[in-house]
């Protein structure tokens, strides 16, 4: 045993108030490892629902840009419809300019969503406006006039920029045949990318959602939020969306960082704009925003796990006071007591269940029987000393008369001797008669 151990328990307190404050303190850390597993399974299950999350934020994103995609496909039908109805189509003949800009005007009145419709003649020269009846420009080099007139069918062109506005817009065209199948006259409608706000405002986007709309270089032709601040910038993630979307051109899901936000972007093509050059549509969506169930979810977790953590710990303190601290004190402080010869202490009863009751029950019997056989030992000890003291009283009695007992042995000496020498001496003392006593 080391000196320092011995010490302390000579000492007695100082290793009982150690030894007891160990044992607390190793029951908290026994309830603090019983936590260890709920915690790793509290973070195991956050990391599946954060992943849950993703994919959900992947989906919606995706389903929202599809749905903007159906929307321009609508779009697109209905201004197909528009500009083939014979009863616009009629006016056009001969190119009646007031009658054809009129028109337009009223039809432009019932159908704000469009910017501007118009016409021009098979040279691309304007001769109906909607808006400027007026104005004269020549649109022979616009893709939707050459798509249109190359194909003689409604065509699409490409998002441009609006000279006049300064809008980014789609334009459509209706080609008009004459009898001999020629051109006659091409039809436009100018359609401006508020339909990409209209279509937020709907769908009652988040804070920190975004809408772009891309075309195949990358180039954003509309966004929001904040389009002054990003129409005409390249799209960082424009090569990660073409690589994804491969060959199908449908949709994909794509994670990149903008603006210092991580976001989770799904993307899919206007499909009624793939025959002019491909336009994407793509959705934002923060991660914070993805994650924010999950995260709420795994916050709500942890305080409850803390607060049944800190029920159990007060458990542990109070219930290991009563049931184990307090008979582990009892009993380490009776076996210092007994260390210290006290062969009277005792822990009960009444005793405890358990082994800690077995233990204590253990110990007094233990106790009883030490102090049974120390009772035994001072028994015989005295016994042992009693006789210690006659036998020394003898020999003191003897030391004292031993001259008395020299000198009668010298006198038993003599008187043997005498014997020896004149038996007849002692013989006639035995057989001389006493003298009888007559009665007078």
């Amino acid at each position: 045993m080391e000196p320092g151990v011995l010490a302390s328990r000579l000492r007695g307190e100082p290793m009982l108030r150690s030894s007891v404050t160990g044992l607390r303190f190793r029951m908290m850390a026994l309830v603090l490892t019983a936590v260890i597993p709920a915690l790793v399974l509290l973070i195991i299950t956050a990391g599946d629902q954060r992943q849950k999350a993703l994919s959900d934020a992947k989906e919606n994103a995706v389903r929202l840009a599809q749905a903007a995609s159906q929307e321009e496909v609508k779009l697109i039908k209905d201004t197909q419809h528009l500009l083939s109805d014979p009863d616009n189509i009629g006016v056009l003949k001969g190119h009646d300019t007031v009658g054809c800009s009129r028109l337009f005007n009223v039809l432009l009145s019932q159908n704000p969503v469009y910017a501007n419709l118009g016409a021009v003649d098979s040279g691309g020269n304007t001769f109906c406006d909607g808006i400027s009846p007026g104005q004269r420009r020549n649109s022979a080099g616009e893709v939707w006039f050459q798509r249109a007139a190359r194909k003689g069918t409604f065509a699409v062109g490409n998002y441009q920029i609006n000279l006049d506005t300064g809008q980014q817009e789609l334009v459509f065209a209706q080609p008009l045949l004459d009898t001999a199948g020629r051109i006659d006259s091409v039809l436009f409608a100018e359609v401006p990318v508020t339909w990409l706000n209209q279509l937020v405002n709907v769908a009652q986007l988040p804070e920190d959602w975004t809408v772009a709309l891309f075309d195949q270089t990358g180039t954003i032709l509309a966004h929001y939020p904040n389009p002054e601040g990003w129409v005409g910038r390249n799209l960082e993630y424009g090569d990660t969306v073409r690589t994804g979307l491969g060959e199908s051109g449908i949709s994909t899901t794509v994670e990149s960082e903008v603006e210092d936000i991580p976001r989770v972007f799904g993307v899919t093509a206007l499909r009624g704009t793939l025959q002019s050059g491909d336009i994407f549509i793509s959705v934002g969506v923060p991660k914070t925003f993805a994650f924010a169930a999950a995260d709420r979810i795994l916050r709500r977790n942890l305080t409850w796990l803390a607060i049944t953590t800190a029920l159990a710990m007060l458990v542990a303190w109070v219930g290991g006071d009563l049931l184990i601290r307090r008979n582990v004190i009892g009993l380490v402080s009776a076996s210092r007591c007994l260390a210290e010869g006290d062969l009277t202490a005792r822990t009960g009863p009444p005793y405890p269940t358990g082994e800690l009751g077995q233990l204590s029950r253990a110990f007094d019997n233990m106790a009883i029987s030490l102090e049974m056989r120390a009772a035994e030992a001072e028994h015989a000890e005295e016994a042992l000393e009693q006789r210690v003291r006659e036998l020394t009283a003898l020999n003191q009695f003897f030391q004292q008369h031993a001259d008395d007992y020299v000198a009668l042995a010298g006198k038993h000496q003599e008187l043997l001797s005498e014997l020896k020498a004149n038996p007849e001496i002692w013989l006639s003392s035995w057989t001389t008669p006493k003298p009888s006593h007559s009665p007078t």
